[in-house]
């Protein structure tokens, strides 16, 4: 009976060691990325943005990739990163990535891959990847056509002058200059 109730103790405690453990356990940091793209149709030569969020503790950092003046087969046009502002109990901070494509079809917008690092213990770091996102790039033509048409016909010339008429204005203004 005394060893029945060592044992139930012995069990009890090694319980609220484990559920003290488990508490105790250090959280990692709450840092997460979320991107978005605004269209998923576009027109060749149009402007994308792809949007990324990024929320971290105030401990935290992000190594941002080194983008390059092509992102896949995207041409990057400009790319912007705003100020870390307070959100709840860490920042926020967004970069926004204006993209365009000069080609048709079903084009990719690549994932990218983002470092957060800790400044408190900087062998802790957390990779993320936004999504990957396609989009379909069509033409300003109409369908079945393969060449471009001008969008206003050329007009026709009324008279052609004759070039006797264009020496005589030209040997004019030459005579005027000497005089001058």
């Amino acid at each position: 009976m005394l060893r029945e109730r060592r044992f139930k103790e012995a069990r009890f405690l090694v319980f609220i060691l484990i559920l003290f453990a488990g508490g105790v356990k250090t959280e990692a940091f709450q840092t997460s990325i979320e991107s978005s793209i605004d269209t998923t149709i576009a027109t060749i030569g149009d402007r994308i943005h792809l949007d990324v969020i990024m929320r971290y503790p105030g401990d935290v950092h992000f190594d941002l990739p080194e983008f390059d003046q092509k992102l896949g087969e995207w041409e990057l046009v400009n790319k912007t990163l705003s100020d870390p502002q307070e959100f709840k109990d860490g920042f926020e901070q967004r970069l926004r990535l204006e993209l365009t494509v000069f080609d048709t079809g079903r084009v990719v917008v690549p994932a990218i891959t983002f470092k957060a690092v800790s400044q408190l213990d900087s062998t802790r770091v957390l990779s993320f990847r936004t999504d990957q996102y396609t989009v379909n790039v069509i033409s300003v033509l109409p369908p079945g056509t393969t060449e471009p048409k001008d969008i206003k016909p050329p007009f026709a010339i009324r008279r052609i002058i004759p070039w006797s008429y264009v020496c005589l204005l030209y040997t004019s203004d030459a005579a005027d200059e000497l005089d001058g």
